[in-house]
C-alpha cells in the first residue's frame, strides 16, 4: 500500500512538472523594443557605409548623390534602393552588450 501511494505521488509530480515545462515559453521577449522615428528619404543628406577596412560616404547636393571626396556621381537607382531600405527599417530584437545571450 505504501509503495502504491509513492508511485501515485511520483506520477502526479511528473505530470505537474511536465505541464509546467510544456507551458513555459523560452522564446519570449522580456524587454520592450524602442521605437525608431520614421525617416523620410528627402530628409537624408548623407549616408556612411562603414567597413572594417574603409568608409564610403555618400552625400546629396541638389537631388544628386555623390561619392567620396572626389564627388563621383552615384547611380540614382542604387541610392533609391538604399533610401527605401532605411525608410522601412524596424527593430526585431536587441543584441546584448554584456554578451549575456542566454538571458
Amino acid at each position: 500500500m505504501k509503495i502504491k501511494k509513492e508511485y501515485i505521488i511520483l506520477g502526479v509530480i511528473i505530470i505537474i512538472l511536465s505541464l509546467y515545462l510544456f507551458q513555459r515559453r523560452m522564446d519570449r521577449t522580456l524587454y520592450e523594443l524602442p521605437e525608431i522615428p520614421e525617416m523620410a528619404s528627402k530628409n537624408i543628406s548623407k549616408i556612411e557605409i562603414i567597413r572594417p577596412d574603409d568608409t564610403l560616404v555618400l552625400t546629396r547636393k541638389d537631388d544628386t548623390w555623390y561619392m567620396g571626396s572626389q564627388e563621383y556621381r552615384v547611380d540614382k537607382n542604387k541610392v533609391t534602393g538604399i533610401l527605401e531600405t532605411i525608410e522601412k527599417l524596424t527593430l526585431t530584437a536587441l543584441v546584448s552588450e554584456s554578451k549575456d545571450y542566454i538571458r
